[in-house]
């Protein structure tokens, strides 16, 4: 790995690593963002789902990620000056930070609902909202926080006061609700809003007169009497509004799903729409000035206007959010992702950065593909009118030639879903109707070989040439002879079958569910996960595996018995996993989700300092203080593992 003699000081200590899962795409989150606050055109903060806060010095161009000390979803963000803020999540979370958003501490009140809102309208006077219709109220600047009656037991989305004025403030919900008090809080009174859709948003720009509320199917409100008689107004969409926001009585903005984005300058009578090249959900804004508007979203997506919104500005780097289903990394650096329509791959040059990758896959899905080097792939999938798909690439994924469907007819023709090569020339395909084919010429052309079963086969492992698995709806089949012939060796439904050598396999499942076998699957034994979701891939390298499954679910072995969940930033379907090594790994998912694991320090080593010079091993893993591999080093101090971990300092 590196030939050069270094001068190191070493360090001498046992090092301790933790691990930490890191967004590649989107970039630098993909997961939905709810949260906005923005200090100066600068400085801001986003916060969002799985306990993701990062902040901004630079307009948005970068994003550090803050520790949150928590997974939970965060769903709002208010700051009453410079330094104190606040953040409201899932289970009564409520974060508080005293530095500008650099270190937030934990608040819990219980009962455990949901907060989803929060408001000041001064520094000493706040109030929380959510679920069962939960109402909280600060009057000494968040130090404690008491809760106030509402009347009702509906979801409580948003709250609005007016600003500097304490008195008089509005709650919308769930069921057409909207609340108001005219006593700070120490009381809620339901007003008429003559509907029963859900509003998920309110605003009362300047005074507590003139309001806005919408909400579901693009449905909005205006009330200019203190909310006492609200008047529809045409919204121009039916897509769910899921913030509004006004400068002031004239201007504002709404956005919402699939990328609904709209102005007015006229006080809501008319909304302009704002063409924007995405679709994802967008779920608030934040209005700084006549000028600067920043929105938060779904996938990760933070846009900035500086001109009042006549042009938009995309701060978050993603390629496409499509369900990758399948990742394949042939080397560290170089990896391969598929799952979509246009594009249906993406590739990287340096596992960071992703470009799309046409696989020439017309209107189908690409289900699956294997790298055997970093030139050289396949993939297979179906189209709607479920035809078979087979492409090859000899370039590193640059152009894909579509490979002829086996001349039998259907059922071979069918679907397929995974594909392995135990060889550079020797590969197998699985589907529909327990249908497996098989290439002796990498990929170059296919054949029909016995069906394993009649079932929905989903993944397919071959340790060998001759001897491989398959594994799907109707359990897990063994051949010893190419694929001529197969037996069923297990009846459970398998959504992925990984073996460590001849004998060593394992399968994941529904429920958590891990099998495992010694002896070349005669037979299977049922191991018990923390995971309650289904298990959709899982990868070992020696004794040390991963599982990855629905809702975010990631699974750690180091012995192939004893399995522990690993928390990730990442709350959707989880489908396929790449080791590169026992310390990286990469995983991909849905909405566009591609996530590595890197190791990093938390531990600082003793101050024994030892001056050596010596060549470091090939084998060796070089990170810098964040945790990333570092292949050319300069001067700075880095972290080495061979057979264990040292700090070192390069001169």
């Amino acid at each position: 790995m590196f030939k050069k003699l270094f001068f190191l000081i070493i360090l001498s200590s046992i090092f301790l690593f933790s691990q930490e899962w890191q967004w590649v795409h989107p970039y630098p989150t993909g997961v939905n963002l709810r949260g906005i606050w923005f200090f100066n055109p600068d400085v801001g903060i986003v916060c969002g789902d799985a306990g993701v806060i990062m902040k901004t010095t630079d307009g948005g161009q970068t994003w550090t990620k803050i520790n949150s000390q928590t997974y939970r979803n965060l769903h709002d963000i208010h700051f009453i000056n410079q330094n104190k803020g606040f953040i409201v999540g899932d289970s009564a979370l409520i974060l508080i930070t005293e530095d500008g958003g650099n270190t937030w501490t934990r608040r819990q009140i219980t009962p455990y609902y949901h907060f989803l809102a929060i408001d000041f309208p001064n520094a000493d006077t706040g109030f929380l909202c959510g679920y069962q219709g939960k109402i909280y109220r600060t009057t000494n600047g968040g130090n404690s926080f008491a809760s106030r009656p509402s009347g009702i037991t509906e979801i409580l989305y948003d709250v609005s006061f007016s600003p500097n004025n304490g008195r008089i403030g509005y709650i919308c919900g769930y069921n057409g609700t909207i609340l108001k008090t005219t006593n700070g809080g120490d009381s809620w009174q339901t007003l008429n809003s003559g509907t029963t859709i859900a509003f998920f948003t309110i605003n009362f720009p300047e005074n507590p007169n003139i309001g806005y509320v919408a909400g579901d199917y693009g449905q909005i409100r205006k009330t200019t009497d203190g909310g006492q008689t609200w008047q529809a107004k045409a919204s121009g969409t039916i897509n769910p509004i899921k913030s509004i926001k006004f400068l002031n009585n004239n201007v504002g903005f709404y956005c919402g799903n699939n990328g609904t984005l709209r102005k007015t300058t006229n006080g809501g009578d008319n909304w302009t729409p704002i063409n924007l090249p995405i679709t994802v959900n967008l779920n608030k804004i934040f209005i700084l000035d006549e000028n600067n508007i920043f929105i938060c979203g779904d996938n990760g997506i933070i846009l900035k206007s500086n001109d009042g919104g006549e042009n938009w500005q995309i701060l978050t780097n993603f390629v496409a959010f499509n369900n990758w289903l399948s990742i394949s990394f042939p080397n560290r650096n170089t990896g391969f992702v598929c799952g979509g329509l246009s594009p249906a791959g993406m590739r990287t040059n340096n596992g960071e950065n992703w470009e799309p990758m046409d696989m020439n896959n017309s209107s189908f899905i690409v289900y699956a593909l294997y790298f055997i080097n970093d030139v050289n792939g396949s993939a297979c999938g179906d189209a709607h009118d479920a035809q078979l798909y087979l492409a090859y690439t000899q370039d590193g994924g640059y152009s894909w030639t579509r490979t002829p469907s086996p001349p039998n007819p259907p059922p071979d023709t069918f679907p397929k879903y995974d594909l392995h090569f135990p060889s550079a020339s020797v590969g197998y395909a699985c589907g529909d109707r327990g249908t497996v084919i098989k290439t002796t010429n990498g990929g170059r052309s296919w054949s029909s070989i016995s069906s394993a079963g009649t079932g929905r086969n989903f993944s397919v492992f071959f340790v060998d040439n001759n001897t491989g698995f398959v594994g799907g709806s109707a359990g897990i089949y063994k051949t010893t002879n190419g694929g001529s012939s197969w037996s069923r060796v297990y009846d459970a439904q398998v959504f992925d079958i990984f073996f460590i050598n001849s004998q060593v396999g394992y399968a994941c499942g529904e429920a958590g569910k891990i099998y495992k076998t010694v002896n070349g699957g005669t037979n299977w034994t049922t191991i018990q996960t923390p995971a309650t979701r289904n298990l959709n891939a899982l990868f070992f390298i020696n004794n040390t595996g991963y599982a990855v499954g629905d809702m975010g679910i990631v699974l750690k072995t180091t012995d192939g018995t004893n399995w522990q969940l690993e928390p990730i930033p990442f709350k959707g379907n989880l489908n396929d996993i790449w080791m590169i090594n026992e310390e990286e790994v990469f995983i991909c998912g849905d909405n566009g989700a591609i996530l590595k694991r890197l190791p990093v320090a938390i531990k600082e080593a003793k101050e024994k300092k030892i001056i050596i010079k010596e060549k470091i091993s090939q084998n060796a893993l070089l990170y810098d203080v964040t945790g990333k591999i570092v292949n050319k080093p300069k001067k700075g101090i880095y972290f080495i593992k061979e057979k264990k971990v040292r700090k070192i300092i390069i001169f």
